[in-house]
């Protein structure tokens, strides 16, 4: 497959983003606070409904955490690759936040990219330490899956009763 074509398969772009929305390759990410950093009132849990994040601490984060989080993805722990499909979903809102189609674009040496800090789905970092592999691991991510599929060979051996078996084998 050619670049242009695998760019053009939107299921095999929705299976890879839900995986990596389910299972993703970092576990955490950790930052040190150079400003005090007021924490939206929805999150806070301090008087007047604000907490700040002190200038000096650290921050621990986890994308496993917010793309697990029942209050934004419905049914959260389901793989459900169908979700990425609805232009007006919460995963394609979180994808849009991510991959900054409303926002502005910075070069960090790497080529422009969002810093994708304010959407749940961060399966490679946000910010200026967000992954430089990013786009290589999606491209080598659908070429593996298109292999796959396409030396996949699927037969149904009917048996003498109503019911069958499925193989599944690779050429």
């Amino acid at each position: 497959m050619t670049y242009e074509e695998l760019r053009q398969l939107p299921v095999l772009d929705s299976i890879i983003r839900e995986t990596l929305r389910v299972h993703p390759p970092i576990h955490s990410i950790l930052r040190h606070v150079r400003d005090d950093i007021p924490i939206p009132s929805t999150l806070a849990s301090g008087k007047d409904n604000t907490y700040v994040v002190p200038k000096g601490h650290y921050v621990l984060a986890s994308p496993l955490i917010s793309q697990l989080d029942p209050k934004i993805w419905k049914d959260a722990n389901k793989w459900e690759p169908a979700r990425w499909s609805d232009p007006e979903g919460v995963a394609a809102q979180a994808y849009k936040a991510y991959e900054g189609a409303n926002s502005e674009k910075v070069d960090y040496g790497f080529g422009a990219v969002s810093k994708g800090t304010d959407s749940p789905y961060q399966p490679f970092g946000a910010g200026k330490h967000r992954c430089i592999g990013e786009q290589f691991a999606y491209l080598q991510l659908g070429t593996i899956i298109a292999t796959f599929v396409r030396h996949m060979v699927v037969k149904i051996d009917r048996v003498p009763d109503p019911d069958f078996t499925v193989s599944v084998c690779f050429l």
